[in-house]
């Protein structure tokens, strides 16, 4: 499917949390300060509009300490013809009376979608309870609903035990509704680097017998992120903040559509649109044998970080990415209708 690429602004409007969750991609919690002021948070979403992006989506830290403003947002975009999203992790679903009401609001405003972020993690701040309440309270309002669990070894809490939920149960057992609800598992990944603690199943790694299974990346340049510090990033992956060459620049200096042009220039990206970080790694693995990156990741966005941060990795794209430049650009235009040129020179970020 063809799309004009990007299709997607995620606006953070702070990094201030209700949890304080391990390897939180942010390191978000309750006493971070800050956030975008309320009328750039609508300049944003009307530029969003005139790139032709088609959907707005509210994470954090968390969306809904914004209370009022948070609603006035996403009506804007309603009112704009854009589809919109929360990322919430249900703190504010204490009781179905007043979830129902919090959420009533919300598809006043035209919300089109809920996603709730929950795990062992999440948990040890925001019981599941909270996240029932939500789900079933979103649903009932015809409200799309997806839930996101963490997957990890040794794990406590995994999508099936939604399953088993009886209010959950009865949303499935309902035609009318069922297919509002998607729940998703996906690995909770350490936040350092060096970080050895959070282990996956074995088949959850990525090796040479799943390559073929791992896809290019739909977020780079896809989905464009403002961060609460106002900076443009060109990808919305978990590891996006520890990567420079993914954040290109400052929105109070440059408009939406003149970073995003800019973002575009980047070869590297583009690649990564097209085949994904695993492919490039193992590409550059061909290259140089002593490259080791098998069995050691389970999330695109952790052998993406490697990929910018290990120096034979970049050193290899560095001499040799010439020798991918036109299948990856042909292929590049193939898949989407950017009206943006792309440059041929190979130019490209990674910092030494």
């Amino acid at each position: 499917m063809n799309l004009r690429l990007p299709t997607t602004l995620t606006i953070l409007p702070t990094y201030r949390c209700t949890a304080a969750c391990s390897h939180c991609c942010f390191g978000s919690h309750p006493f971070v300060k800050g956030r975008i002021p309320q009328e750039r948070i609508l300049s944003y979403i009307d530029q969003a509009a005139k790139l032709g992006i088609f959907l707005i989506v509210f994470s954090g830290g968390e969306p809904f300490l914004l209370d009022e403003d948070l609603d006035q947002a996403i009506a804007y975009a309603t009112q704009l013809g854009l589809m919109t999203r929360v990322v919430s992790n249900a703190f504010w679903a204490v009781n179905e009376t007043n979830t129902h009401k919090r959420l009533e609001r919300l598809r006043e405003a035209g919300l089109d979608e809920l996603n709730i972020s929950t795990g062992d993690f999440h948990q040890e701040y925001v019981p599941v309870e909270n996240v029932v309440n939500a789900t079933v309270a979103a649903i009932r309002q015809g409200i799309r609903t997806s839930i996101m669990v963490e997957s990890r070894w040794g794990r406590q809490f995994a999508a099936e035990h939604f399953w088993r939920n009886e209010r959950i149960a009865s949303i499935i057992e309902d035609p009318d509704i069922k297919d509002l609800l998607h729940i998703f598992e996906s690995p909770w990944i350490p936040m350092e680097m060096t970080n050895a603690d959070i282990r996956y199943e074995s088949m959850q790694y990525i090796n040479k017998n799943n390559l073929h299974a791992q896809p290019g990346c739909d977020s780079i340049l896809g989905t464009l992120v403002v961060t609460p510090q106002e900076e443009l990033g060109v990808c919305c992956g978990l590891t996006r903040q520890q990567i420079s060459e993914l954040n290109v620049g400052s929105l109070r200096e440059q408009s939406l559509r003149a970073l995003f042009k800019k973002a575009v220039q980047d070869f590297l990206k583009i690649w990564l649109f097209v085949e994904g970080p695993a492919h490039i790694v193992a590409w550059a693995a061909e290259k140089d044998p002593t490259i080791q990156w098998e069995n050691r990741f389970a999330h695109i966005c952790d052998i993406c970080r490697f990929m910018y941060h290990d120096s034979k990795v970049k050193k290899t794209i560095r001499d040799r990415y010439e020798e991918k430049i036109l299948d990856v650009s042909m292929r590049f235009v193939m898949l989407n209708e950017l009206e943006v040129p792309i440059l041929m020179e190979g130019g490209f970020e990674t910092k030494s």
